[in-house]
């Protein structure tokens, strides 16, 4: 039997408000005071001035509604907006130099061809031999070595690290990376990482997980001698998504306090144990479509068919909602990211403020505690 319910409903727009005072200085005179409260978008706590959100008792809180507008770039600065390559340029002799060069793209909004084509503009010349283009069949970035071995010299390797600096991309496994965003990330936890020696020269590629070589590379002393899983002419990533996270977690410490069975997830590196909701992006229809959702700002909306239920305790009302958003990674979703705007592309970053994302708001069913029903006895003969 359903209990009769009431609706709770809150909206990131209350995390900004104004408060205004009037009182007397000390020359008796009438002064007000306006002073404006903002909370950030991935981390707020609202309650209502002068009494509870819900009065009453309560026995259980539903989560019965979401409208999100989804305006998280696929690039984000300082998030995955940078990859490294170790260049390491090879003569027919074996002689060679590595130079580690870093690369960075504008954050933004991306399809997967205008991310390969950002990646590609932010090469330098002496990596002219690297092509990066996305496959408009099946939706995947992909990298090659477009040189072919010249046995006189002027032969290039390029091996892909996560970020710069990074020793290897074991580093940053669980962390955003424009090489996962790119789809690589299935491919480098596949292979591994392989163990020092076995033709490796010098320490910077000991830790290189793959390498693509030029056309018809001889693999052979006296050049650099790659094992036979680490060594390519191409990589392919998994198709495209266009999405820096699948899904956003909204997390509420006070709406979970009286459960005695805690949330948690597969994350190996972070779990939260507060989740009320786990907003995946996507638009709910599995069809055939264009551009990957999530490549272009647009809005959620969802009506749980199995919504989160917590327990609530009938002696005390609902006096306050914290909300805290993460991303895929555990990590808080980013507040106000910056977003490539064409017109003032000649803008430093640093020199533009941004609004950040449109609020978004959540409704909740509260279930009032019945005291008329009659207790479940158990069977009796």
């Amino acid at each position: 039997m359903a209990h009769s319910n009431a609706l709770m409903a809150t909206s990131s727009l209350d995390r900004i408000t104004a408060t205004t005072r009037t009182y007397r200085d000390p020359s008796y005179n009438i002064v007000t005071d306006t002073t404006l409260i903002s909370q950030p978008y991935n981390n707020f706590k609202v309650q209502t001035l002068g009494g509870n959100i819900i009065q009453g008792q309560v026995n259980k809180i539903r989560v019965a509604e979401v409208m999100f507008p989804y305006d998280i770039p696929t690039v984000i600065t300082g998030k995955n907006d940078a990859l490294a390559f170790l260049v390491v340029d090879i003569s027919a002799n074996g002689d060679l130099s590595a130079n580690a060069i870093g690369i960075t793209i504008p954050p933004g909004f991306y399809t997967g061809s205008e991310l390969a084509t950002a990646v590609s503009l932010a090469l330098p010349v002496s990596m002219a031999d690297l092509t990066v283009a996305d496959d408009p069949i099946s939706k995947c970035i992909y990298m090659a070595n477009s040189g072919v071995w010249d046995p006189s010299g002027n032969n290039k390797i390029f091996i892909p690290f996560a970020t710069p600096g990074s020793i290897s991309p074991v580093d940053v496994i669980d962390s955003p990376s424009l090489l996962w965003t790119m789809g690589f990330r299935n491919l480098y936890g596949r292979l591994g990482f392989p163990e020092p020696g076995g033709g490796w020269p010098f320490p910077p590629i000991l830790p290189a997980t793959l390498a693509l070589v030029p056309e018809n590379y001889p693999n052979v002393a006296p050049v650099l001698v790659f094992p036979a899983d680490r060594k390519f002419q191409a990589i392919v990533g998994s198709p495209y998504m266009g999405l820096y996270t699948q899904y956003i977690d909204i997390c509420s410490p006070s709406l979970c306090q009286a459960q005695y069975v805690r949330d948690g997830n597969t994350n190996q590196t972070i779990v939260r144990r507060d989740l009320i909701a786990r907003v995946y992006i996507s638009n709910e229809t599995s069809t055939n479509g264009g551009d990957p959702v999530g490549t272009r700002p647009f809005i959620i909306h969802r009506q749980f068919k199995n919504p989160k239920i917590m327990k609530w305790t009938a002696e005390r009302s609902i006096d306050s909602i914290d909300l805290t958003l993460y991303d895929q990674y555990g990590q808080p979703i980013a507040n106000s990211p910056a977003i490539y705007i064409a017109d003032i592309s000649t803008i430093p970053v640093a020199s533009i403020a941004y609004s950040g994302a449109r609020d978004f708001a959540i409704t909740f069913l509260v279930d009032e505690h019945d005291m008329t029903l009659s207790p479940n006895l158990g069977y009796t003969a």
